[in-house]
Parts: C-alpha cells; sequence; structure tokens
C-alpha cells in the first residue's frame, strides 16, 4: 500500500531526508518539511478521455470531497479509495467504487489523516486528538479503533497490506526528533524496530503481504540509506549508487510490491531528486522522468504487483505532472486535464493499474482517478 512522503507542518514528525523541499505527495503542493519529523453525497465529478503518445485511451475521473481540499492516498484492487480532506480540520474518506464519498474521523479527533486502505476495505491511518498522534482501524462496518505505540509521545501510521499488519513510525519524547519503526500485527501485537545504522531515526514506509518491510534509516551524519526488513526479522541495507553523501541526501525507499520490488526516490550529491527501483534480486536502477527539473526532480510514489511505477515530477518551471513507469523502462508522462487545473500529484496505484491522485487548481485541490 501507499506511504505518506511528508506531512503538515503541524504534524510531530515526518521524515523525507531531502535537502531539496521535496514534494508532500500527502498533501499536494504543501511543502514537507526536512526534519525528523496523509454517507455524503458526491459534491463534483467529471470524466474526460484523453489520448497518449501510444493513442491509448485512458480516463479522468475527477471528485471532491466537502471542503476545498481532497487528498486522495491509496486505492485497493477493487478501486476503492481512501485518504482525507480539508474543511477547516483534515478529515478522512473512503470513496466507493461506484464513487459515493463517506467520511470519517475518530471519536476524538482535530486532524485525521493519512488512509490506507486494503483489498477487505480496512482501512488505517493517524489521527492528532489535541495531545498526541495516534493510529486508528477503521472497520468495513465503519468502527474505529485508535492504537499507538506502548510509550510512544506520537504514533504515525505508513503502510497496510491485505493481511491487516500495519507499519509506521513513532517518537519515544516529543522533542526528540529521532523516530522509531514499528510493526502492528492482525492480532495488534506490535513490534518495535531500529535499522542498522540508524542514530538519526528510522522510517518505516511500506508492507507487502509477504510481511516485508521497506523504509530508510538515518546514519549519525544524517544520510539516509535504505533497507528491507524480512517477515522474521532480518535487514537487508542498501543505497542508490548515485545517492549522495551529505546531510539529508541519501535513499528514501517508499513503496515494496508483493513480490518484493521496491521503488522510491534518492537525493544526489547537488540536492536533486531522482527515482530508482530495486529488484527483488537487489539490481537496482535509476531514472527520471525525461521532462523533470533540477530543483524537485522526480518522485515514485508506489509500484504496482507488475513492477509498474507510479509517481510525480516537476519540470524546470516546478509545475508537477504524474508519471507511469512499466517494468521495461518505458516512461509516459501525463497529466490530469481540467479547467484551470496547475498540478498534478500522483498518489497511488492499484494491480489494475488505476492511478489515485491529486489535480491542484488555484482555489482548491480535486481527487482524481486515471482509469487505463
Amino acid at each position: 500500500m501507499g506511504v505518506g512522503l511528508g506531512a503538515a507542518p503541524c504534524r510531530p514528525f515526518r521524515h523525507t531526508g531531502a535537502r531539496i523541499p521535496a514534494v508532500n505527495m500527502a498533501r499536494g503542493p504543501r511543502v514537507l518539511q526536512a526534519a525528523h519529523r496523509w454517507v455524503v453525497l458526491l459534491t463534483a465529478a467529471a470524466v474526460c478521455v484523453l489520448a497518449n503518445s501510444a493513442a491509448a485511451r485512458v480516463a479522468y475521473v475527477r471528485f471532491e470531497a466537502p471542503g476545498n481540499i481532497t487528498f486522495p492516498q491509496s486505492i485497493n484492487s477493487a478501486g476503492a479509495v481512501a485518504g482525507y480532506f480539508d474543511n477547516g480540520a483534515d478529515v478522512g474518506f473512503v470513496r466507493d467504487p461506484a464513487g459515493t464519498i463517506t467520511t470519517f474521523a475518530p471519536q476524538d479527533s482535530r486532524s485525521t489523516t493519512s488512509a490506507f486502505i486494503n483489498d477487505q476495505y480496512l482501512i488505517a491511518g493517524d489521527y492528532d486528538d489535541g495531545d498526541n498522534f495516534r493510529g486508528y482501524l477503521r472497520q468495513p462496518d465503519g468502527t474505529i479503533d485508535a492504537f499507538e505505540v506502548p510509550g510512544s509521545a506520537a504514533t504515525e501510521v505508513s503502510g497496510l497490506n491485505n493481511g491487516g499488519a500495519v507499519v509506521g513510525s513513532y517518537l519515544v519524547e516529543p522533542t526528540n526528533a529521532i523516530s522509531h519503526g514499528y510493526l502492528r500485527a492482525a492480532d495488534g501485537t506490535i513490534t518495535t524496530f531500529d535499522a542498522p545504522k540508524s542514530a538519526r531515526g528510522t522510517i518505516a514506509s511500506s508492507i507487502n503481504d509477504e510481511g516485508v518491510i521497506a523504509g530508510y534509516a538515518y546514519n549519525d551524519r544524517s544520510v539516509s540509506h535504505g533497507f528491507i526488513r524480512s517477515a522474521n526479522g532480518k535487514f537487508t541495507i542498501f543505497s542508490a549508487a548515485d545517492s549522495g553523501h551529505g546531510e539529508n541526501q541519501g535513499t528514501f525507499p517508499v513503496s515494496i510490491n508483493s513480490k518484493g520490488a521496491v521503488t522510491g526516490y534518492y537525493v544526489d550529491a547537488s540536492g536533486a531528486g531522482h527515482g530508482f527501483v530495486r529488484m527483488p534480486k537487489g539490481d537496482r536502477l535509476e531514472f527520471d522522468a525525461p521532462d523533470a527539473g533540477s530543483r524537485f526532480g522526480t518522485l515514485p510514489r508506489q509500484i504496482d504487483r507488475a513492477g509498474t511505477i507510479a509517481g510525480t515530477y516537476a519540470d524546470s518551471n516546478n509545475i508537477f505532472h504524474g508519471f507511469l513507469r512499466r517494468r521495461d523502462g518505458n516512461l509516459a508522462e501525463f497529466d490530469c486535464r481540467g479547467p484551470k487545473f496547475i498540478d498534478t500529484y500522483v498518489s497511488a496505484i492499484n494491480d489494475a493499474g488505476v492511478i489515485a491522485g491529486s489535480a491542484r487548481k488555484i482555489d482548491r485541490d480535486l481527487g482524481f482517478l486515471r482509469v487505463p
């Protein structure tokens, strides 16, 4: 499932590691911090059909939750989308395949974000109750249960698999930005962990259905390296070949698929972002969207079972667009076209190739689906 790449400044921690002002894909156009740190009537829907360079036709379905800002975060195999919207405060939503939007929030929530949905329609995320950040699980019947890592000052959710396991990161002290990883099993058992060489923090980004976790960790010089944690707790450490070795540079995995392929981005010595994919046997490839600029660069978001990667890139004018990279290396750029749309942000892709994301206008952000 998906993974948040950052948060609004009010959140106690989101790790980006980027010296570049890496875009918070979980919150559309809002800029990530580089410190340690995503039954109501459908209010709008539209469909437009565009042709890509291969003349294959795709449909774009645009939708809004109540409020001015809609941020889809994840999409399951059936096409149900979970995310959150800003209506004065962040509130969670789920959009079913028929287009009906239902909003939700834990009872004591002041801000509900980071919604990940699996094929059983279980939704995981985190929320702010005014005193602490906690995780939550929303059952298919709408029941919401809160959880937190015992003894933590803040618990954040970054991934959910089809078995009901949740991964994320937590802080022990709110004034100490060094985070640690955790795994919450379907039965509620929580296992905490730190990756090797993680003096400045461990971030668990994603978990696949086999229980393998991908993430990254900062060493004592605040350089990030990627890790894969097997279901039995064994760590494999890796870095993109051209990743930088300065503070807040390095390698940042964000998604792992069911076959064990990992995608993410790396920050080079100049501070520019680039995409990478690590194959299950360890081979690594680096890539960029052809029209990516040098400031924000290329930022993968998720990899599906077939090895197709969806993400966002920024051009030389710092305008954001979506991209789709096939396993064979073919990369297509796209935008969710519509009246006065400025930026396109990709959040997730399912195994049917349907992409969920948000498109920014001057006055609001809309959710969209790109349907092949």
